[in-house]
């Protein structure tokens, strides 16, 4: 308590509408990570929430001195936080099971880890990653967070019951302004070092930071309340107005794997965010205080967030677990993108009230977690009997993917062997270009371009491809289909590289053109992993000096791909020799065409691949006009 003047929990709007705002920040994340980046960035605000709520709660109940307060309000948080996650978990496991063996079998092997938290933990280890999820269908994926809360629940009450216990009062504030500080120098030194995203984003120690300067600034918030005196109150709305504006605007470009944001600019958001939060508090603590009751309307915008920040946590359990089952069904089915997006956003909201209004009644909640984890325990048990397809499948890819890489390196050296010996092109024969920037021929290639799903390839098309050299830079899906390719175009360069991105291959095209130089046409497979800058597409273009660029379109289940694919196709639709591969179009809804994630094509997927693009590269160079 300390003189503190208290404010009853149930009024605390601001922060709740704030909460409401990081609830939005990430589920937009989830659903469209090239558009709101820095979504997760909605993470670090609700640290800091639960580190100065949790503070302010302990000094007003000033009660944990002995082991039984201890161990009593540990209990009283974790029955809060446990049951609702719990309930949700099988009821996940169970639609998964009955309906998507994938999801089940990829969502189980997290079933422990999250329920007894150390998800993140066990992430960190395998080198899991938040930020690229292609293939993998688990619902828990990010149930991270709710391991890494309860660590810290679990040390914020021991640390504090210490603090207690050997009379440091006087010295709390010095450790919660210590540890902030050696989170913040951890994570530095991390992102210096450039150790795996996955053990910065993931660890306990790099982002504690954000708790214990929440909890440090409710023990500083007399002072700081005195200072705010000095303003008026219009002045100190503009101020929260221009915090928060500042505190929203890195969700539309901050980068969760860039090392950048883990070494400064982590620290200066969780400042300015930990400032805004303790600005809220002051504010509203002080209209209560002195009117009894807050009684500025918040307006619309102010109720949907505050409706939205009450539910937040049911929200949170809820929405990424729902994303990825209308994903996969989306994914295997042809229904409306706008329609699945509209029903999952109102079945989200409707569970969620659901789930909300069930776990606000009171009842006792031990037989739930009892019953609860029996459940996942016979679960787990019974998926060892269960054969894992999917995970046999990837380990079978795996071992294909990198002897194709071995068999890529000898053809490369064939394909380069056989351009030296022939006599070089005439460029002028084999592109053809405007100082305008603008392809005089193309209109004419689209009117006489043949189908392009059309398959019945010509001896005459075919004797063509045999003397075209092609230059690729691809990320896994190429690798493996690599031979299909070469069987038409045997004078293929390829470099691929798994997890590659498209911003790596302007770098990747230039080492190769000055090594061995290009091949009369540029193929061009990137997208898969999430990443694409209209930059990155005019240096590709940029190098290719004038020859035809071939950019091959995805097909998978993550929430990027209609981005990458309409970034895709805006730029060929707009720049000169740029031209789109539609494997998208072809292969959407088409299961059978995949291998279990969804993502790469099996034989027959791989066949019919490497037809687009050769159909798109006749269509491309207009070979019947010739």
């Amino acid at each position: 308590m300390n003189g503190k003047r208290k404010i009853r929990r149930r009024n605390l709007n601001y922060i709740t509408i704030l909460r409401g705002i990081a609830t939005l920040g990430i589920t937009f994340f989830h659903l469209f990570p090239q558009r709101i980046k820095g979504g997760f960035l909605g993470v670090v605000m609700f640290f800091l929430m639960s580190g100065f709520l949790m503070t302010r709660n302990l000094d007003n109940k000033s009660n944990l001195n002995s082991k039984e307060e201890l161990k009593n309000s540990l209990i009283s948080r974790f029955s809060k936080l446990l049951p609702p996650l719990y309930t949700v978990m099988v009821i996940g496991l169970l639609v998964s099971f009955i309906f998507y063996k994938d999801i089940f079998t990829d969502s189980i092997k997290s079933a422990f880890p999250v329920a007894f938290g150390y998800q993140n933990i066990s992430q960190i280890v395998s080198g899991g990653s938040y930020f690229q999820r292609n293939g993998n269908f688990s619902i828990f994926t990010h149930l991270w967070y709710i391991s890494l809360q309860i660590q810290y629940i679990f040390i914020f009450y021991v640390l504090n019951f210490l603090i207690n216990r050997y009379d440091l009062q006087k010295f709390r504030k010095k450790i919660f302004a210590g540890l902030t500080i050696i989170s913040f120098v951890i994570m530095y030194i991390l992102a210096i070092r450039k150790a795996n995203i996955t053990r910065i984003y993931y660890g306990p120690d790099s982002r504690m930071s954000a708790l214990f300067l929440g909890g440090l600034l409710y023990l500083e918030s007399e002072r700081f309340e005195n200072y705010l005196k000095k303003f008026t109150e219009k002045t100190q709305k503009i101020g929260f107005l221009i915090i928060l504006v500042l505190s929203i605007i890195p969700f539309f470009f901050v980068e969760g794997e860039s090392y950048f944001t883990y070494r400064l600019f982590m620290v200066f958001y969780t400042l300015l965010v930990g400032f805004l939060v303790l600005s809220l508090y002051i504010y509203e603590k002080n209209l209560i205080l002195g009117h009894g009751r807050v009684r500025r309307k918040i307006g619309p915008v102010g109720t949907i967030l505050y409706y939205l920040g009450s539910r937040s946590y049911h929200i949170y359990l809820w929405q990424y677990m729902l994303e990825i089952f209308f994903a996969y069904a989306l994914a295997t089915g042809t229904g409306s993108k706008i329609g699945f997006f509209l029903l999952e956003m109102i079945l989200l909201i409707v569970i969620s009230e659901i789930s909300y209004n069930i776990f606000k009644i009171k009842f006792k909640k031990r037989p739930l977690l009892i019953i609860t984890i029996l459940f996942m325990a016979a679960m787990v048990f019974a998926s060892s009997f269960i054969k894992d397809s999917k995970d046999q499948d990837m380990k079978n890819l795996e071992k294909t993917l990198n002897k194709n890489k071995a068999q890529i390196e000898a053809d490369n050296k064939k394909a380069l062997e056989s351009k030296k010996n022939k006599k070089e092109e005439n460029r002028n024969d084999e592109t053809s270009t405007s100082s305008n920037g603008k392809d005089s021929n193309k209109s004419n290639k689209v009117k006489k371009a043949k189908d392009k799903y059309d398959f019945d390839f010509t001896t005459s098309e075919l004797s063509y491809l045999k003397d075209l050299s092609i230059t690729a830079v691809s990320d896994s899906i190429l690798i493996d289909i690599n031979s299909y390719l070469r069987d038409y175009v045997p004078n293929l360069y390829l470099d691929g590289e798994v997890g590659r991105d498209l911003p790596e291959g302007p770098d990747v095209l230039t080492a190769i053109k000055n090594d061995q130089g290009l091949g009369n046409i540029i193929l061009i497979v990137l997208g898969s992993n999430g990443k694409i800058e209209a930059d990155d597409l005019s240096q590709i273009m940029q190098i290719a000096d004038g020859r035809e660029v071939l950019f091959v379109n995805t097909s998978h289940t993550q929430p990027w791909q209609d981005y990458i694919n309409g970034q895709l196709a805006d730029f060929c639709k707009e720049t000169d020799n740029a031209y789109l591969v539609d494997w998208y179009s072809y292969a959407k809804g088409k299961k059978e065409l995949f291998a279990q994630d969804l993502v790469h094509p099996n034989v027959e997927g791989s066949e019919y691949y490497a037809k687009i693009v050769i159909r798109a590269i006749l269509n491309t160079r207009n070979y019947l006009k010739n």
